[in-house]
């Protein structure tokens, strides 16, 4: 298994992706991801296009669930995935595939172990709520345009109906 830290970065942190051997058949793979980041993962595929030709559109496949593609990303020689979510020590593959101006489809697959844990991307819930049977005022019903979660109003911290 080939380590990226095996690839040439250059100083925009793209990764020149070397074509297999037959002799190293084995998968390149990318540095693991932290479960709770997102993170770009970038290919250039400028060794693969003739000299006056580039990248125009793309696309990422992600085999499996447990990881999120945000967006893609095509600009010249490279294609960017943009990526969230994982599991705790899982292991995705990505196929990476590049259409050229000149007709050219170049496709690169890699791996992107992830790690560690998962954190809930939910906020907690900040907001003070009553009964319908408990009001302000024993005479006071919540107006019609007051705004409510699972049938209960929300009040605001002196007491009044928040209504919208």
């Amino acid at each position: 298994m080939e380590l990226i830290s095996q690839f040439q970065r250059d100083q925009t942190r793209l990764y020149s992706v070397p074509k297999r051997s037959r002799a190293n058949s084995t998968l390149p793979t990318f540095i693991a991801k932290p479960s709770s980041a997102y993170l770009d993962y970038s290919i250039d595929f400028s060794r693969q296009l003739d000299r006056d030709d580039f990248i125009h559109s793309g696309s990422v496949t992600v085999n499996g669930l447990g990881i999120t593609l945000e967006a893609v990303y095509a600009d010249a020689t490279y294609l960017t995935a943009f990526i969230s979510g994982g599991l705790k020590h899982g292991l995705f593959y990505l196929t990476f595939t590049a259409f050229s101006a000149g007709g050219s489809c170049l496709s690169q697959e890699i791996m992107l172990p992830t790690r560690g844990e998962v954190l809930s991307s939910t906020p907690p819930l900040s907001f003070l709520a009553i009964e319908k049977t408990d009001h302000p005022s024993p005479d006071t019903k919540p107006p019609l345009n007051a705004i409510s979660i699972n049938n209960r109003p929300l009040i605001d911290t002196q007491g009044n109906y928040i209504v919208g």
